[in-house]
């Protein structure tokens, strides 16, 4: 017995397989779910510091419990900013810190949607 696919159907597969292997190459799909997980960014800002103020060209990074590394390099007064941080939780480490400064324990975030998550960290400095 054979089966008869309409022209349309043959079609729609064809163009389906041309696009999965398009897809395998650039990590997309011609198959989308119904409800799609939509992945929320925020923030993570906050100062790092010692007793004679904020310090100058540290670096931040941030990595979350997936993985992935986000960096961002302190302002004149130790200010920070890290952005495009998907929500979930992770640790916020610094380094890069001036000699006779030690470098401290990485503190825990949770970013949730579109929110900023305040991690100001203190450095102990001789």
């Amino acid at each position: 017995m054979r089966h008869h696919r309409s022209p349309r159907l043959v079609f729609a597969l064809r163009i389906c397989a041309i696009l999965t292997g398009v897809a395998v190459s650039t990590a997309s799909s011609c198959i989308t779910p119904t409800n799609p997980a939509a992945v929320q960014f925020g923030a993570i800002a906050g100062v790092v510091s010692s007793s004679q103020g904020g310090i100058a060209g540290a670096s931040v990074t941030a990595v979350s419990d997936s993985g992935g590394q986000y960096v961002a390099t302190t302002a004149a007064n130790g200010s920070y900013l890290i952005t495009n941080v998907p929500d979930g939780n992770g640790t916020v480490s610094v380094s890069v810190l001036p000699a006779g400064c030690t470098v401290p324990n990485a503190v825990a975030y949770a970013v949730a949607s579109t929110d900023t998550a305040t991690i100001s960290i203190t450095v102990t400095c001789n």
